[in-house]
């Protein structure tokens, strides 16, 4: 699979991602430096592969790869494969001619990036605080509305979350504009819960709806940051922090929120 990345002039690295790693390498343990030196001697082969691709390269196992990475500075495979990408992207385009891809590569880079968020998902599964993940079902599921909050880079997120439960036949909304999110929000009452989303945990837009629901005195909200000292997370009667900044962790951990929410009603009606 990697034999023609390794043939091409691009497969060392030779930027400021790869400046960083050496620079990393003496405070490394043994087994951590190996996986650095087959990302800076065979950083083509380390993008197109997955974690246990580049165990495999480096005579270690999954788990240590995780920890090089973040020795090295990165949340994890795939933040430290995505700025080898564009560290040998930059050095392709003064390249020429490009490297012929395999069409079946295609299939490589699906099972691999695959098992990077297979990776992501396990590791945020494992962060994610239960008592308050329970807390949170359990208002979703007694909420009569459901307002789903989300600005910038989190909007498709509030969406997609809001059109989940729309599907299941829960009343939700989702507004796009903020100013009518902080309307709507300013107008809420118990039951109803604000379901706010905020990677930053500090959109100015998400945090003033967020501060309109809690004046009514009467919806709660809960708040899901990649943050935990965000002001989202303060500002939520239940906030709920997914770490690594992943979009699809983030959205695994709404889609969890809802699936469960909906068990619990469909429990409650059948009771």
């Amino acid at each position: 699979m990697a034999d023609e990345h390794r043939a091409t002039p691009w497969t060392a690295a030779s930027g400021a991602t790869s400046t960083a790693i050496r620079a990393a390498v003496p405070s490394l343990t043994p087994s951590e430096r190996r996986v650095a030196e087959v990302c800076l001697e065979r950083s083509g082969d380390v993008v197109w592969g997955s974690v246990a691709d580049l165990a495999a390269q480096s005579r270690t196992s999954s788990a240590t790869v995780v920890r090089a990475c973040r020795s090295l500075g990165y949340a994890g495979f795939r933040h430290l494969r995505g700025a080898l990408l564009e560290e040998l992207g930059a050095s392709a385009r003064e390249c020429s001619p490009r490297p012929q891809v395999d069409p079946a590569s295609g299939a490589d880079v699906l099972r691999s990036t695959f098992a990077d968020m297979s990776e992501g998902l396990r590791n945020t599964l494992g962060a994610l605080d239960p008592v308050a993940v329970g807390r949170a079902v359990r208002l979703l599921a007694a909420a009569d509305v459901v307002l789903v909050l989300g600005n910038g880079q989190s909007a498709p997120l509030a969406a997609a979350s809001a059109a989940l439960f729309l599907q299941a036949g829960r009343r939700s909304e989702a507004p796009a504009d903020a100013f009518v999110q902080k309307l709507t929000a300013g107008r809420l009452l118990r039951p109803n819960v604000v379901l706010a989303v905020s990677c930053s945990g500090q959109n100015p837009s998400t945090l003033e709806a967020v501060e309109a629901a809690r004046a009514t005195g009467t919806a709660s909200v809960v708040g899901l940051s990649c943050r935990a000292e965000s002001a989202l997370i303060e500002s939520s009667d239940i906030g709920i922090v997914v770490p690594g900044g992943e979009p699809v962790s983030v959205l695994a951990t709404l889609v969890s929120l809802q699936i469960a929410s909906f068990s619990l009603t469909t429990e409650s009606f059948g009771g």
